[in-house]
């Protein structure tokens, strides 16, 4: 396996990570601004998962 198959299946498990979050932190029906925090904001989950603002942006695009 190539190490861009590799790459973009690690990205693929991260989104799945963040998505996870976001879905459990939604059963709490939190407000907009609580969910966009916990889940997009500065020390949110998508920024703990993904190492650089790149791949965070790439994420942004993702179905996830």
């Amino acid at each position: 396996m190539n190490d861009t198959v590799v790459r973009n299946e690690d990205f693929s498990i991260r989104c799945q990570k963040v998505l996870g979050v976001a879905r459990q932190l939604y059963q709490g029906s939190p407000d907009w601004v609580t969910f966009f925090r916990e889940v997009l904001g500065v020390e949110g989950a998508a920024r703990q998962v993904f190492e650089s603002q790149a791949e965070f942006v790439n994420f942004e695009k993702s179905n996830e």
